[in-house]
């Protein structure tokens, strides 16, 4: 009865069963073992021969459902989904990505408010100055 041994899962094998979640055991070749270790990211973690990752955690491409008794994965697969993670620590492969940036507004946005914000100044400008022509002591009694 192998549970999942990714950080925050609870799929256990006689619960999971019908549901078309599979488990699939750590790699023997060494290069792609330590891939798995780093893309579940468990402090001081060592897998047993017994420790198992489930199907949840795997990209559909990397699954082949191709024979209808043997769920496999496909050559390389590595988990990446890990749903406990936040989303900037999702990885991909072995490389873990960036926390998101603050989104700026798009250059084109910001030219077009400043050019925009410019021409008012120049129409307030020119309404002003067309008051002080034609109006001189008028606006001389109010201030």
């Amino acid at each position: 009865m192998p549970a999942c041994c990714a950080f925050g899962c609870t799929n256990r094998s006689e619960r999971e069963k019908g549901t078309g979640i599979t488990f699939h055991k750590f790699p023997k070749d060494e290069e792609r073992r330590k891939l798995w270790i780093n893309s579940i990211r468990r402090e001081n973690f060592i897998p047993s021969k017994y420790t198992v990752v489930c199907s949840v955690h795997f990209e559909e491409k990397c699954i082949d459902r191709t024979s209808v008794n043997i769920v496999r994965l496909r050559e390389g697969a590595v988990p990446t989904i890990f749903l406990s993670f936040p989303s900037y620590y999702q990885n991909s492969g072995d490389k873990a990505r960036k926390p998101p940036a603050q989104r700026e507004p798009p250059l084109p946005f910001l030219i077009q408010t400043t050019v925009m914000l410019h021409c008012q100044m120049i129409l307030l400008s020119l309404l002003l100055l067309r008051v002080l022509i034609h109006q001189p002591n008028k606006i001389l009694k109010e201030l």
